[in-house]
Parts: structure tokens; sequence; C-alpha cells
């Protein structure tokens, strides 16, 4: 369920068709090319709600915002953060 704030940013669309979307915890992308949604990474400490979601230019990194105030730049090809 995505939480209900006017200055959330909890979904993005990159330059190569994909969706990212924030929900609670979870980072979620959906494919436009192959019609598949994917959790791609969730965090599990105290706090680690997401806040925003923004994807780089060329669509390989996007930056998370979490609640806690903290920023993390997530490696769509990598796999990490």
């Amino acid at each position: 369920m995505l939480k209900d704030d006017f200055y959330l940013n909890l979904l993005d669309w990159s330059d190569a068709g994909q969706i990212g979307v924030g929900i609670q915890s979870s980072l979620f992308l959906w494919s436009g090319c192959a019609t598949r949604v994917s959790r791609v990474h969730e965090f599990r400490g105290e706090g680690d709600s997401l806040c925003g979601v923004n994807f780089l230019s060329g669509g390989n990194r996007i930056v998370l915002g979490l609640s806690r105030g903290d920023m993390a730049l997530f490696d769509m090809q990598k796999q990490k953060y």
C-alpha cells in the first residue's frame, strides 16, 4: 500500500521504460518491455521506509530516500546499494 503523504515521491519512470515504486521498505520495478513486476530490494532496519524514488539518467541507478533521513544509491546491474 502506498503511503498517503503529499511530500513523498514513491514513483518514478526511467529512460529505459521501467517504473520504480517504493512500498513501505521495499523497492519494486515494473518493466514495460517484459511486463513483469519484481521486488529488487528490501531495507530491513528500523525506520527504513522509503520516502523517495528517483532514477538517474540512463536508468541503471536509482536514488532512494529513507524516512530516517538517509539516502541510498541502488545499482540495477549489480543489484546492490
